[in-house]
């Protein structure tokens, strides 16, 4: 059964105690070649999003559509950035930090950024959108 990591790329970069490096994301990729099919992958967790209190995925009070929408793919970017400059490919899977914020005006900025497949929660439990 494949296994998908998501890491939160902005901290991949500074390496904090306790998150994944890149050089530990390479070493997960580069293991696929031991096997017939790869099983795992990497996706993204948000860069600089994954926040309890503070910006996260969720629209923020006073926010417009058209501000959060920008604030959402602009994150996406710097992931994506991060993905392409050190793995070599962009994520296409969009894992929300703590699953809060899953919104259509979310999946539309995501879908803007290249990502296909979106995971939050929702009243009945895990949500997965797929476009």
């Amino acid at each position: 059964m494949p296994t998908i990591f998501f890491p939160i790329s902005g901290r991949s970069l500074s390496n904090p105690s306790g998150y994944m490096s890149v050089r530990m994301l390479s070493e997960i990729l580069d293991s696929n070649k031991n096997f017939f099919e790869p099983i795992f992958s990497v996706q993204t967790h948000t860069h600089r999003l994954h926040r309890f209190n503070g910006p996260s995925t969720a629209r923020s009070r006073g926010e417009t559509v058209e501000e959060y929408q920008a604030r959402i793919e602009s994150d996406l970017k710097l992931s994506k950035k991060f993905f392409r400059e050190n793995l070599g490919y962009h994520p296409t899977i969009l894992a929300l930090p703590f699953g809060r914020g899953l919104n259509l005006d979310l999946i539309a900025a995501s879908q803007k950024s290249g990502i296909d497949m979106v995971r939050g929660f929702g009243g009945d439990g895990e949500v997965f959108y797929k476009g």
